[in-house]
């Protein structure tokens, strides 16, 4: 069982399972997700094994969600202190923290001692700081700090380094699960996130194309009573171009991302107005309608998206926690083990050994199996069900995935599931070794 602590859920996703247990430690706040941070943690964890977009490292886990930190995106301590206990009262076996601050608290070090101490991973993210100093949680004794690569096993540029740096994991241009807001024009649904601060509520009005949105210049008389559509960068606030909107009279805000895929971000403040971010391609379409009719809503959509940051990194590394938990059992592996079979075992990146900017390097599922198995003595399990016990219902589980040609189990700990594994399941029950 995983419990993601984060900005809550999107409980209506498609790509998402429905999770175990869910409750908000933000006041005033349910435990869906108004931000998406929460949601496209959740998804790199465990989206679902299905014909939708993404799946997770460990699809078939369960999932807790305790919402810590609000659709603004941040959060009290406090709520991340109770949401950690809440997770170990609760059964948790990994927790996942994409958060963090430079500033420790003893009560959170406590919490997070406490669950390690329960027999619970504690896994966080290094930080976007570019930094050295010290990031908490993931700084605290016995938590699992987590770094982040690209695509080409490169430190990503906003990651945090140093001596407490366990391993690394992909934390740029993630796709994942997210909810999203509604954009619709031509006849069309478009994906659209919106930003935290958005007003509520759905609108229905000309879209009018105003730039960058950096000053009162860009606003035409003509967006008064409409929606102003701009375009993302120019080194221009996402609140200072809403804030423009609004002072020229817009019901509604479009911003267009400069970038591939949608993106989050947060206006710092609270609107009256809904705004909402689109992709850079549906942007380069509406560019050439407007003006146009649109309906944008900042609710009531189910999309993807590309985050990058640490907090991307940590839960890819939840996600082989989870998987090395269900499949040697939680009674026979400690925090400690899987830690160590982590480290041992993860592909090595920069210099030779531990560094302090890739840590032990690079996670990797496959060989962790290998080192954990070695480390807790297993010569060799027979659990083919995967259900975390070794009884005859396995027989069955075996015989009736012989006959499927679906291998279930890989017992021979050769990486594969694959026919090489029945003589290895024979021959366990036969009394024999792998």
């Amino acid at each position: 069982m995983v419990a993601v602590l984060d900005t809550g859920f999107d409980f209506g996703h498609p790509d998402l399972p429905m999770p175990v247990l869910s409750l908000s430690f933000i006041s005033g706040e349910t435990a869906q997700d108004g931000h998406g941070h929460g949601s496209h943690c959740s998804g790199t964890v465990l989206g679902v094994d299905n014909t939708e977009g993404v799946i997770g490292v460990a699809p078939a886990a369960s999932l807790m969600i305790g919402k810590v930190l609000g659709d603004s995106g941040s959060g009290p301590s406090s709520g991340v202190i109770a949401g950690i206990d809440w997770a170990v009262a609760n059964g948790a076996n990994v927790i996942s923290l994409s958060l963090g601050s430079t500033g420790s608290e003893q009560a959170e070090a406590d919490a997070c001692a406490a669950a390690v101490a329960a027999n619970v991973m504690v896994i966080a993210a290094a930080g976007n700081n570019n930094s050295g100093d010290p990031f908490y949680p993931a700084c605290y004794p016995g938590v699992l700090s987590v770094a982040a690569v690209d695509s080409a096993n490169q430190r990503a540029g906003f990651s945090n380094f140093g001596p407490l740096v366990s391993v690394t994991a992909p934390g740029v241009n993630v796709l994942s699960t997210v909810p999203t807001g509604r954009a619709q024009w031509a006849d069309s649904e478009h994906d659209s996130a919106p930003l935290a601060g958005s007003g509520s509520g759905t609108v229905t009005a000309t879209a009018v194309y105003c730039g960058l949105g950096g000053d009162a210049a860009d606003f035409p008389p003509e967006v008064a009573g409409n929606i102003a559509f701009v375009r993302r960068g120019g080194s221009i606030s996402f609140a200072t171009k809403a804030t423009n909107a609004l002072d020229a009279g817009a019901i509604g805000v479009v911003i267009a991302n400069n970038t591939p895929g949608l993106f989050n971000g947060t206006l710092n403040a609270d609107f009256t107005i809904p705004v909402i971010g689109v992709s850079q391609a549906d942007g380069d379409d509406l560019e050439t309608r407007a003006p146009i009719t649109v309906t944008i809503s900042d609710s009531g959509g189910h999309g993807y998206a590309y985050y990058s940051g640490t907090s991307m990194a940590c839960p890819h590394v939840a996600g082989v926690a989870a998987l090395l938990i269900s499949e040697f059992g939680a009674a026979n592996v400690t925090p400690a083990v899987v830690r160590q079979a982590l480290e041992t075992s993860a592909t090595d990146l920069g210099d030779p050994g531990r560094d302090d900017l890739f840590g032990y390097g690079l996670v990797d599922v496959a060989a962790a199996r290998v080192a954990l198995r070695d480390l807790i003595g297993l010569e060799c399990d027979a659990d083919f069900d995967v259900n975390g016990g070794v009884d005859g219902r396995d027989v069955e589980a075996f015989f009736l995935a012989l006959e499927a040609s679906d291998f279930r189990a890989d017992i021979n700990f050769d990486g594969a599931h694959d026919s090489t594994d029945v003589a290895a399941f024979m021959d366990i029950w036969a009394g024999g070794d792998c």
